[in-house]
């Protein structure tokens, strides 16, 4: 499922995206905990941005990164702050 928004993103439909990677995230939280819902929380923060939902796109991103914080470095995390990063330029 977490494919599809990538899919969705890279044919222009951006706020389609948007929508299939909120209900990523929604099953994988339903599904496991905030850890095993991080890469999702990443995914919907980069949608979310594209999409010039800058306040969402960081508090998805601040999500995953608090979710992460206690574990080791991985790909999530980095991709977590980097959106972070970008949404709080934005929103300056």
């Amino acid at each position: 499922m977490r494919y599809f928004s990538t899919a969705a993103s890279a044919a222009g439909e951006l706020h389609r995206a948007v929508a299939l990677a909120t209900q990523a995230r929604d099953v994988a939280l339903a599904a496991g905990s905030e850890v095993d819902a991080a890469p999702a929380r990443w995914r919907l923060a980069h949608h979310l941005y594209a999409v010039d939902r800058f306040e969402q796109a960081r508090d998805e991103a601040r999500a995953a990164s608090a979710a992460l914080a206690d574990g080791p470095p991985s790909t999530a995390r980095v991709w977590a702050a980097s959106v972070e990063v970008r949404a709080l330029l934005m929103l300056n």
